[in-house]
């Protein structure tokens, strides 16, 4: 049979088998030998943590709920996409600490700071926090579920969408992606491209789609300035 089922219907890569193979002498396992010492070296440079403890944990369900655990307080939850791994495939690992996993839609795969701010909001304005868990920690998965990826470039569109929104202004669409499409008058168009560039697709219900697209390069003091020029268009 050929699995396509995860990623790890196989056994370890044939280097790694190796390496395991060539190892000598004597290790105290546990995270205390010399291999072991070198890795978490190495994953402190690649997170740019150097003063980070690293510590082993035998898979992911095991490590997801000993971090979430570790970082909530007993009355508080966990926000994660109704598609995130700690929500349909760890069989009930985190809830079982005691902390409930609060999930919003996925967009295929990811959930947006929108989302987020507004679930933060509800339980704020509910009235009935004491009864409530309190959502503290955000979880997701790079990639996601759907092999889609959260990038900066995506985070920064995002902003420029919700300042649309905080003005009154309609999107076409909800967008997860770096390209954000606005619903403008002409007028509108007309003045934030006096100082910006963007892009008009089509009419749609006598109003004009304009698309605004981030990229890698795209800098956070460039998404301030048309944030500002939006919250102006009220």
């Amino acid at each position: 049979m050929i699995h396509f089922g995860n990623d790890y219907h196989r056994l370890a890569h044939p280097r790694v088998l190796e390496a395991i193979a060539e190892a000598d002498g004597a290790y105290a396992g546990y995270g205390a030998d010399e291999l072991c010492a070198t890795a978490a070296e190495r994953i402190r440079t690649a997170c740019q943590a150097p003063n980070a403890e690293v510590h082993f944990m035998v898979g992911g369900t095991q490590a997801n709920a000993t971090i979430i655990a570790h970082r909530l307080r007993p009355w508080e939850g966990v926000i994660a996409a109704d598609s995130g791994h700690i929500a349909t495939h760890e069989t009930g690992a985190i809830e079982h600490t005691g902390h409930k996993v609060i999930t919003l839609p996925n967009q295929l795969g990811k959930i947006t700071a929108a989302q987020v701010r507004a679930c933060m909001e509800e339980y704020r304005a509910s009235g009935v926090e004491e009864h409530m868990p309190e959502p503290t920690l955000v979880y997701i998965t790079q990639p996601t579920e759907f092999g889609t990826a959260y990038s900066r470039a995506n985070a920064q569109a995002q902003r420029i969408a919700e300042a649309f929104r905080a003005a009154g202004i309609d999107m076409l669409f909800d967008s997860p992606t770096n390209q954000q499409f606005a619903l403008l008058t002409r007028e509108q168009e007309e003045k934030l491209s006096q100082d910006f560039a963007c892009q008009f697709f089509e009419e749609h219900e006598g109003l004009r789609v304009v698309r605004f697209c981030t990229a890698w390069s795209t800098e956070e003091g460039d998404v301030d300035k048309l944030c500002a020029a939006i919250s102006a268009l009220k």
